[in-house]
């Protein structure tokens, strides 16, 4: 059984020497698919939301945000498509690796939190392929299965952040100087996930009614707005996790506090 004690020792071995400012975290975030793909949905959402203001306000939309977003989501899709792909491979494997950690009593780890990852891990798994396959097919009742797994997925993302804030909140209480910090840089970064777990449930759950109701102009701009904030979140969210001078410590086994 593995046990993360975070002591002094943990400290100098893990310390960063060095913390690349704001902008040039977001520079390198962007240097990856995920990073354009978010930065891009930050430009669509916001266009299309003004807009939808605009016009529930009963003014003209702007025809210049209007051909914005039109483009960036053909960008969107095409990227869409490519990150797809290389997910192909990566969630097989991982679906495997967490579903075999059920049986594993060796780890220490939390049998709740692995049920979780492997719950996670097998909703990726389902959404990942069914979208791909949406890609050209595309079916209502196939889409809903996907939106289900998705909706699994935030569930145990929640789970899984939720106790890590608390395992962190509950360790910090009893820490003192560079060990508290560190613990103190975990929880804040598990509350955002935590945050943005909640807000992804909430804009997966008003989704699931917008298609089931006649959409109206409020609730369209309702869900522009959580699903804004979910992506500006995940962005800072991403950030704040390289913003600390220590790494976010792993809460999925038994961590304690050392002198």
């Amino acid at each position: 059984m593995s046990i993360t004690v975070v002591n002094q020792n943990w400290i100098d071995t893990y310390k960063k020497k060095e913390i690349l400012s704001g902008p040039a975290r977001f520079a390198k975030k962007q240097g990856d698919v995920s990073g354009i793909v978010q930065t891009l949905q930050v430009v669509k959402k916001g266009s299309e939301l003004v807009n939808q203001i605009r016009i529930a306000a009963g003014l003209e939309s702007f025809p210049v945000l209007e051909q914005l977003a039109a483009n960036v989501g053909q960008g969107l899709s095409t990227l869409s498509i490519a990150r797809r792909i290389t997910r192909l491979y990566p969630v097989v494997v991982g679906a495997q690796k967490s579903i075999s950690a059920l049986t594993d009593d060796s780890d220490g780890k939390d049998f709740v939190m692995k049920l979780a990852k492997a719950i996670q891990g097998v909703a990726g798994l389902i959404s990942t392929y069914i979208n791909s396959i949406l890609l050209i097919f595309k079916n209502l009742a196939i889409g809903n299965i996907a939106r289900f797994a998705d909706l699994c997925s935030v569930v145990a993302d929640l789970k899984m952040s939720s106790h890590s804030y608390s395992k962190a909140s509950e360790l910090e209480a009893t820490a003192k100087g560079d060990v508290k910090d560190a613990l103190s840089h975990s929880k804040h970064y598990y509350l955002l996930c935590t945050i943005k777990a909640v807000i992804s449930l909430a804009s997966a759950i008003l989704g699931c009614i917008a298609l089931t109701l006649a959409a109206s102009a409020i609730a369209t701009i309702a869900l522009l707005v959580i699903s804004l904030s979910n992506i500006v979140l995940a962005i800072h969210k991403d950030l704040y996790k390289d913003e600390g001078i220590y790494p976010v410590i792993d809460f999925d086994g038994p961590v304690i506090v050392g002198i």
